[in-house]
């Protein structure tokens, strides 16, 4: 599995803690909790949101699948989401739930 971190835009740092890509090697991932928040574009398919997580957890990737994703800093999910951050706790909900 390779993975990258990216600063984001300059006038995005008070929000956005890292843009992120991931190309997997296939199976199971952890997910270490951060307290953050992440929009993840998932193996090229579809726009989930992640997060913030109270524990670790796993996720399945198929090998040779990219994931790309904005990480949002700790605070300011809420904002961006329209709703607190609360209802997406330890859980990975579509992004049109959320967004419509």
């Amino acid at each position: 599995m390779e993975y990258r971190e990216y600063s984001p835009p300059v006038d995005l740092q008070g929000v956005v803690a890292c843009l992120w890509e991931r190309m997997s090697t296939g199976g199971q991932q952890l997910i270490v909790p951060d307290g953050c928040i992440d929009l993840i574009w998932l193996a090229e398919r579809e726009l989930v949101i992640a997060g913030p997580d109270t524990g670790p957890r796993t996720v399945w990737l198929p090998a040779g699948s990219r994931s790309s994703g904005l990480r949002l800093r700790p605070g300011a999910a809420g904002g961006f989401l329209g709703r607190p951050a609360s209802e997406v706790r330890n859980c990975q909900v579509n992004a049109d739930d959320v967004f419509g």
